[in-house]
């Protein structure tokens, strides 16, 4: 294990978007992406993949924490910097403070 492979995983929970995972089909359907085609480096944000009432839920891991984690590590905030300051920015990025269950 080296601290570059901690960061690359923390990468990819951070910069994990719905796309990577799924595909919306021209009749508006969502269609999940066979597991093959997500890059192995995308499928480390997946923490469970499950039948669900509907369709299938994908999990992925806490986007927020790992953001703030790699915003530390690169000195982006300070050291008192929370999960509150990171819903403060996602405010302000995308007109919202709720990210979506993690």
């Amino acid at each position: 294990m080296t601290a570059e492979r901690v960061i690359d995983e923390l990468a990819a929970v951070a910069f994990a978007n719905a796309a990577d995972f799924v595909e919306v089909t021209g009749e508006g359907r969502v269609q999940v992406r066979p597991t093959a085609r997500i890059p192995r480096a995308k499928r480390a944000a997946i923490v469970s993949i499950r039948a669900a009432s509907g369709g299938i839920e994908i999990k992925l891991a806490n986007k927020m924490q790992a953001l703030q984690l790699l915003g530390r590590h690169l000195g982006a905030f300070g050291p008192e910097a929370d999960v509150e300051d990171l819903r403060q920015i996602r405010l302000e990025v995308f007109g919202d403070d709720d990210p979506p269950d993690e």
